[in-house]
């Protein structure tokens, strides 16, 4: 996990350690049951989430980055601010693949807490009306 601590799954010059690490990264996820997920392997699932998505597998991402947002979670709560940026990250890529009748739920409900949790001024919770916005308007 620590090779891609430096690269951004959005960054095409970090795309060939993704591609690296890819099929070690699905062996360990298909062997290592959720329950046992840790912040870290979060992180890892949401990473390649990004990546994937920007690789045009959104089922696999989708997969992943629910897996995630499962895990982060249950390790720290519904109100924490990766959680909720989780949650968003679950919604976008809903959007992506066009079932809306998803993301749009979920950008709402994410919304809430997070304006709740983080207040409306927060940038992340910006960003998560700016998506809900753009996810109404398509």
């Amino acid at each position: 996990m620590n090779a891609l601590a430096e690269h951004h799954p959005h960054d095409p010059v970090a795309w060939p350690a993704y591609r690296m690490i890819l099929p070690h990264a699905l062996t360990l996820l298909d062997h290592a049951p959720p329950d046992t997920d840790t912040t870290r392997t979060s992180r890892l699932l949401n990473d390649l989430g990004h990546y994937l998505k920007g690789q045009g597998d959104l089922g696999t991402a989708i997969a992943y980055y629910a897996r995630a947002t499962d895990s982060h979670h249950r390790l720290s709560g519904p109100d924490h601010p990766d959680t909720l940026s989780l949650r968003s990250n679950l919604a976008g890529a809903y959007e992506s693949a066009g079932d809306l009748g998803r993301a749009i739920p979920l950008f709402e409900a994410t919304l809430a807490d997070a304006e709740r949790v983080l207040g409306s001024d927060h940038p992340t919770t910006r960003t998560i009306r700016s998506n809900l916005d753009k996810a109404r308007s398509t």
